[in-house]
């Protein structure tokens, strides 16, 4: 495992592939898993914990980059969420949350608004 309990410090994308490549091609498929933004699961994991949940054989900082990469394509940026350092927060739309906002939709219709809002109306005015 890992020595690392924070993220290690970001590498170049292509600079992972070539290690990756040169280092263990038999191994390549397998990291490959890791291009996206989520576990397979569905679970947006930080470092800590998702450097336990890698497979046998796979170099967990080497999968976070792979998994940093997925990220990074997939987030949306937040203009209004600024650091210290000048960078623009960003969100990634997991399929959950996907799923989340269809139901919503889905369900929010002016009708069902509507029998809500006659749900929450004190006695006297129902």
């Amino acid at each position: 495992m890992s020595r690392y309990r924070n993220p290690p410090p970001k590498k170049a994308f292509p600079e992972v592939l070539k290690q990756i490549q040169s280092e263990m091609p038999e191994q390549l498929s397998a990291y490959m898993d890791y291009c996206i933004a989520t576990a397979t699961n569905g679970q947006y994991y930080p470092f800590h914990k998702f450097r336990f949940k890698v497979s046998k054989g796979v170099e967990p900082t080497l999968a976070w980059h792979l998994i940093r990469e997925a990220r990074r394509r997939a987030s949306k940026p937040l203009p209004g969420m600024i650091s210290k350092e000048g960078q623009v927060g960003s969100y990634v739309l997991t399929p959950e949350i996907l799923g989340a906002i269809s139901m919503i939709d889905r369900h929010a219709t002016d009708g069902n608004m509507e029998s809500i809002d006659k749900k929450n109306r004190p006695l006297e005015q129902a």
